[in-house]
């Protein structure tokens, strides 16, 4: 059985848009909830492709890929992660799971799985030093 639910996510370059991400980054600190914004988005352009992006956009986006190659991640941690980047819920992700392993996988353990994967990922682009302590671009 093969997954395709997308979740779009419609990016907008106006101020104030809750997806301006240029904005964003610069004004607030760079949290889980930020973060999993910034992953589905991440995901939507490798799937569309059809977005217009400025170049802090573009340079915080580098960063993620590259982030995402170099993080270390558990094999379970890599698939959740993949599953809620493409916009299903933690239920969605523990029914599958339940359904494929044929064991019980609980949703709440699913959302501590992906908030811990996305901490391991948000220090990682601390490491990185692409973001400093204000998460604006840095060192490029």
């Amino acid at each position: 059985m093969r997954l395709e639910k997308i979740e779009y996510v419609n990016y907008q370059h106006k101020k104030g848009s809750s997806l301006d991400f240029a904005s964003i980054i610069h004004q607030h600190k760079l949290d889980n909830r930020m973060m999993s914004k910034i992953l589905k988005f991440y995901y939507t352009l490798q799937v569309t492709d059809k977005t217009e992006m400025n170049e802090t956009t573009v340079e915080i986006l580098y960063f993620l890929e590259y982030a995402l190659k170099k993080v270390e991640l558990s094999v379970r941690q890599r698939k959740f992660l993949k599953m809620y980047m493409r916009g299903y819920t933690y239920k969605e992700i523990a029914d599958h799971y339940t359904k494929v392993d044929r064991k019980t996988v609980k949703h709440q353990s699913v959302g501590e799985t992906i908030q811990r994967a996305i901490d391991k990922l948000i220090l990682e682009l601390y490491r990185m030093e692409a973001l400093d302590s204000k998460c604006s671009i840095s060192s490029i």
